[in-house]
């Protein structure tokens, strides 16, 4: 891939990023803290599911097995293999969140069954996105992206303003679902035009070839997941300070923050495909591409945290005042997100060299320290300890993850005497 077509692509998801962001923003304007606390609160349990449910679906996962694929056949018969397996997983999750629904019927209502019938469209979202990248088409995967939000929003708005659904709760879950439908649409048209691109042959994947997409997939999956967990920051804070505004105000923060961090995510993808194809092998080709996601990353991050830094408390009080205790978590979270931009997509470059159940391993130990440090931290500090645990749990991820590719590097290029 060129640097133009790498600069396009990062630029363009960036777009997507700034959309979320700004449509996340209005509607924590509109909802106020509280309300906006019990909204990001549901969403992020929300998410949660989807994450697990999307399995072999998930940008990581697809990455890395297409990777080693040059043959078209099999690049044709691991895309409608990864769209089977994650359609079985979606309708397991969606189950088991509609048992979770009637639980929770008298705490949440209808929302959660809502949730329960549109994951199986989430998660295909989440598997399309996932097959376009692998496929280095970064940048129809962001489009895809930018569709559902502002779908969701202008729907949000047109159910609240027509009062059709009284409920704030359920119309901003309705129009989450009909953003997801909308999404879905496009989605699945652009996969087909993937897959129409690719020979078709009347051969099937070899039993040897599919157990070893199983087994790689898994331990990409389960390392992705892992690392997901580390979203629900904004439960913990709900659960352990029972506030509904400091959960609304944390989750302004972690929006805010997000909007940085799918910069990252966008550059960190562009890259993705040849940096793991190139990563596999001995050559030196992939550490340019390394330096240069670290470079974009790095930049975008660092110009989010200066502007963060020293105008959010002027936007703040003339935009959402009631917000302006977000400001040091905003800070504190961004500074975890620049450290994980300057290490770089080092997870994937390991995994690319079969060193998933290390990475899992450490995603493990992690995520322990992230909930023991979370726990004692925001019990103690509130959302500003909330923010450190999460920052604090990347800095030490990236280290060992740095650490890790180092001591690969020397055992697949030792040194001459």
């Amino acid at each position: 891939m060129s640097l133009k077509v790498a600069i396009s692509r990062t630029v363009t998801m960036g777009v997507v990023a700034l959309v979320s962001g700004v449509a996340q923003l209005l509607l924590a304007r509109i909802l106020g803290p509280e309300e906006y606390g019990f909204f990001i609160f549901s969403v992020s349990l929300v998410t949660l599911a989807m994450t697990s449910s999307a399995l072999f679906g998930t940008p990581a996962v697809a990455i890395r097995l297409f990777a080693g694929l040059n043959n078209e056949i099999y690049k044709r018969n691991l895309c409608e293999w990864i769209l089977k397996t994650s359609l079985k997983a979606s309708i397991l999750s969606s189950i088991i969140l509609v048992i979770v629904a009637l639980m929770t019927y008298r705490a949440y209502g209808v929302s959660t069954f809502i949730a329960a019938l549109i994951l199986l469209v989430s998660a295909r979202n989440f598997c399309n996105d996932g097959l376009l990248t692998a496929s280095g088409r970064t940048d129809v995967a962001a489009r895809r992206t930018m569709i559902a939000p502002a779908c969701a929003l202008a729907l949000a708005f047109g159910l609240m303003s027509a009062n059709l659904i009284p409920d704030t709760g359920v119309a901003l879950m309705c129009a989450w679902a009909g953003g997801q439908i909308i999404a879905s649409i496009l989605s699945s048209r652009a996969v087909r035009k993937t897959l129409s691109a690719l020979r078709v042959e009347d051969t099937t994947s070899e039993k040897n070839l599919l157990k070893n997409w199983r087994k790689q997939g898994i331990a990409v999956l389960v390392s992705s997941i892992l690392i997901s967990l580390m979203g629900i920051d904004v439960v913990l804070v709900g659960v352990i300070t029972k506030s509904p505004e400091l959960a609304g105000t944390y989750g302004m923060a972690v929006r805010i923050t997000a909007i940085s961090f799918i910069g990252v995510q966008s550059t960190f993808l562009a890259y993705a495909p040849s940096l793991t194809k190139e990563a596999i092998e001995v050559g030196q080709e992939w550490k340019k591409k390394l330096n240069r996601s670290r470079m974009f990353a790095a930049s975008a991050v660092g110009i989010c945290l200066i502007g963060t830094y020293f105008w959010y408390p002027a936007v703040s009080s003339a935009f959402a005042p009631e917000y302006e205790s977000a400001y040091w978590p905003t800070v504190i979270l961004m500074i975890g997100i620049l450290i994980e931009a300057i290490s770089g997509p080092v997870g994937m470059i390991l995994q690319a060299r079969k060193r998933e159940n290390q990475v899992i391993g450490l995603n493990v130990c992690v995520f322990v320290v992230f909930l023991i440090t979370a726990s004692i931290l925001i019990n103690s500090y509130g959302i500003i300890g909330a923010a450190c645990s999460v920052s604090l749990t990347i800095l030490i991820r990236n280290v060992v993850l740095l650490t890790m590719l180092h001591k690969t590097q020397s055992e697949r290029c030792p040194k001459q005497t």
